[in-house]
């Protein structure tokens, strides 16, 4: 569904990512981890239209997407839930899902994807009405998901939801992401955390210094002791 090839992207003399290559299958849970400053945020910017790259190439559905613009991107079915959540915190929870349909083709479409989403959240449903920024972080981050869904995407990236929230609420975004999938829902799970990522995805790429050092199912990885000791410690 997605594939980058021989992706490079620098700032200034600085090499941030070094000729990455991966693909991302359809229906799939795609990871891709590694430690903070790999270069995963910048794959993510690239794959979104917000970072520009020295070379290499980013096609989703078959279409090389360097002349596509971001908002265009999300048109043909890519959203991605950013690092930080970028919610609109003075708006209520119902709002900011509103927002995130902005590009959506079919509009009858609204009402089935709020309602999945305040089944996938219940807790949502309860506040709908409540302003975004007095909420937790963890119901914060349900509200992110859900933003990031409301555009029906066929792929959706999501880059480290689990970040700074507590055990029970990443167990709860786990459940979420493998409900997702079970929707045929495409996902990209960019991580830090690996237990996490070992839990829900299909496959892993692991990113070092801006390349991958491994790819293989959790399982294998798992009994990889180089990768077990240096990047799945977490």
């Amino acid at each position: 569904m997605l594939e980058i090839k021989d992706l490079t992207i620098r700032y200034g003399n600085f090499l941030a990512v070094n000729g990455v290559s991966l693909k991302i299958g359809q229906g799939q849970i795609t990871a891709l981890i590694g430690p903070n400053g790999a270069g995963k945020s910048s794959i993510v910017r690239a794959i979104g239209g917000l970072n520009s790259f020295e070379s290499g190439q980013v096609s989703f559905l078959n279409e090389n997407l360097s002349s596509i613009k971001p908002h265009l991107r999300i048109v043909k079915g890519l959203s991605i839930v950013p690092e930080g959540r970028g919610l609109f915190p003075r708006m209520s929870v119902e709002e900011n899902l509103m927002m995130g349909a902005y590009s959506l083709q079919n509009t009858t479409l609204f009402q089935d994807l709020m309602d999945r989403n305040f089944a996938l959240f219940p807790i949502l449903k309860e506040r709908r009405h409540q302003l975004v920024g007095t909420m937790s972080g963890g119901q914060q981050q349900m509200v992110a998901v859900a933003v990031g869904l409301m555009s029906d995407p066929k792929l959706c990236i999501f880059d480290e939801p689990s970040l700074g929230l507590a055990p029970i609420v990443i167990e709860q975004i786990g459940e979420a992401l493998i409900s997702l999938k079970k929707q045929d829902l495409t996902v990209f799970l960019v991580e830090q955390n690996a237990s996490l990522t070992t839990k829900v995805a299909d496959q892993i790429y692991v990113l070092s210094a801006g390349e991958v050092k491994f790819h293989d199912t959790p399982a294998n990885l798992m009994n990889n002791k180089e990768v077990l000791e240096t990047f799945l410690s977490a």
